[in-house]
């Protein structure tokens, strides 16, 4: 491989049987990626043909745990509104024409429609609180159509996450899992500035809006944790709520992590 990280090597380990110890600490001064990738190693190790929601923009760690179900005979796709061509820079050059090889549909998957071919399992790793505000830019310097001013943020569809899930659904064979990460807190619109100095917003998921989604009719709830960065590193919230009690940084990036299983009814 052309990248490594004890994240993506604890992952590859998850993808080989391996045990995710949630009463662990994990990732000191890391993202939430550092529990997020093992969590989504589980489903990868039970799947034989994966739906990713957002593949093109994936953190390395991810990318790598992808490569590592491939070359164990799995088959991915992908949904995303960016094509990976656009971003293949950023992919490790080992990997590059393996990620490029994906199938990837182009377009808003809350309008696909997958269901003469489902799934074992549906991915959606921290992009369901995006979708709704992000729209693909035609730009050179950009992937994302997004403001330069906050004022002009669009907003979201109250409806985003419904009919998100409804796709979702209709693309899982009868009790195929969706493995779903989203940010945690208190509950609001969070916004950010990218790398390009331009504005995005995601939805931070809190003691109202999680259940709300998590009771979205076609799927039942199967396991759910919730984790937060503390000084040590991230851990599991106990009990699950505390994970509400998780802010976001000074930079605006979430510092709380839901992650759930939910199985299709």
């Amino acid at each position: 491989m052309s990248y490594s990280s004890p994240t993506l090597t604890f992952s590859l380990d998850v993808l080989n049987g391996a045990d995710f110890d949630l009463s662990a600490t994990y990732g000191k001064g890391e993202t939430e990626r550092c529990v997020e990738t093992p969590w989504v190693a589980k489903t990868f190790a039970e799947a034989e043909r994966v739906l990713d929601i957002g593949l093109a923009m994936s953190h390395p760690d991810y990318l790598g745990l992808m490569i590592g179900f491939l070359n164990k005979g799995g088959v991915i796709e992908g949904a995303d509104i960016i094509k990976p061509e656009r971003v293949k820079t950023r992919y490790p050059e080992g990997w590059r024409d393996q990620i490029l090889e994906i199938p990837v549909h182009i377009g808003d998957v809350r309008k696909m429609d997958f269901s003469d071919k489902p799934f074992d399992a549906i991915t959606c790793i921290s992009t369901l609180e995006h979708i709704g505000f992000d729209a693909p830019s035609d730009r050179t310097d950009t992937a994302f159509d997004r403001p330069t001013e906050l004022d002009d943020l669009p907003g979201r569809s109250p409806e985003a996450d419904r009919d998100a899930l409804a796709a979702f659904r209709k693309a899982l064979k009868p009790g195929g899992v969706l493995c779903l990460t989203v940010p945690g807190g208190e509950g609001a619109t969070r916004t950010i500035q990218d790398s390009t100095g331009r504005w995005a917003a995601y939805l931070e998921y809190g003691p109202e809006t999680w259940p709300a989604l998590a009771s979205l009719p076609g799927f039942e709830l199967v396991e759910l944790v919730g984790f937060s960065e503390q000084e040590e590193g991230w851990k599991a919230c106990e009990p699950f709520e505390k994970v509400y009690e998780a802010s976001v940084g000074d930079d605006g990036f979430p510092r709380g992590c839901i992650m759930a299983m939910l199985k299709a009814v």
